[in-house]
């Protein structure tokens, strides 16, 4: 600890430096509201900018009013001060941003659940479920059959880097997976079209001419350890098994519509060693 105190000292903001840190904060905070203002006009929503802003105001005021920290060697300049000053304006900004899309996900979420649990927003990855649910708060208005034709993940660029689509998808799939989501479990028919996947069919992936599946193992008379086919599986799925076709937001069901999404079940470093068995015993079949 006293190491620690030798490498910083505490220096008390001079007014002049406060006046100029709230100017500062100012010019900050009516950047931030601008920004979110035209955020939420570019997907479509409303939200309480205002409270956003109020935090981050009440936040800088706060700090302007506490000792900060320096450098213990650094020269006491107005540089320096400055230095210290920016970086937490830059701090306070990332989260107030933070602050903002993890409110606005909270919505997006609670208000899709309440939704019957066949809907469509719920089929696909987890990623596919969420995107599709930002989509839907953005535009209730839109049937999901038709979400395709309103892409509005690029449709806005800011100057403040963490104000961004992907980062409420983030955002989105954290909440969204700690509350609601559930992986479905792999059943003997799940299991049976994992194999077909896995062994016998290469239409299922894009683009097809790079994709070669597991059907290699069969050309041998000696089958793989069991240990060596999980480690086979498990790296052909985490390099093919997520990319399939896309449609409507959705990953496409295998072998046909009628069949099954993968990424809706348990992932394979995941599943039991009863499906581990069953999955290695359709292999062993189809070596004889």
């Amino acid at each position: 600890m006293s190491s620690l105190l030798n490498e910083y000292r505490l220096h008390q903001l001079t007014d002049k430096e406060i006046d100029e840190y709230h100017l500062q904060s100012d010019k900050l905070k009516q950047e931030l509201g601008y920004q979110l203002e035209a955020f939420c006009r570019s997907i479509n929503i409303e939200a309480n900018i205002n409270r956003v802003t109020q935090e981050f105001e009440h936040a800088c005021h706060a700090y302007s009013e506490q000792p900060i920290t320096i450098a213990a060697d650094a020269p006491l300049l107005n540089m320096t001060i400055k230095i210290a000053a920016t970086q937490h304006l830059k701090t306070e900004l990332s989260l107030a941003v933070e602050s903002f899309l993890k409110h606005l996900a909270h919505d997006i979420v609670n208000d899709s659940v309440k939704l019957p649990r066949n809907s469509r927003i719920f089929r696909g990855s987890l990623t596919s479920v969420c995107r599709k649910m930002i989509l839907f708060y953005s535009r209730p208005d839109v049937s999901l059959r038709d979400i395709e034709h309103f892409n509005i993940e690029h449709t806005f660029s800011c100057s403040i880097r963490e104000l961004s689509f992907d980062n409420l998808l983030s955002q989105t799939m954290s909440y969204y997976r700690d509350n609601y989501h559930r992986y479905r479990l792999w059943d003997a028919h799940a299991i049976s079209l994992l194999a077909l996947f896995l062994f016998e069919s290469r239409e299922y992936f894009q683009p097809l001419e790079h994709q070669t599946n597991l059907s290699y193992l069969l050309a041998d008379t000696t089958p793989v350890p069991i240990v060596r086919f999980k480690q086979l599986c498990i790296a052909y799925w985490n390099e093919n098994g997520e990319n399939p076709f896309v449609s409507h937001y959705t990953e496409q069901a295998f072998p046909d519509k009628n069949g099954i999404i993968f990424a809706e079940y348990v992932p394979l470093e995941h599943i039991s060693e009863q499906c581990w068995q069953q999955l290695y015993a359709l292999y062993l079949d189809r070596c004889k």
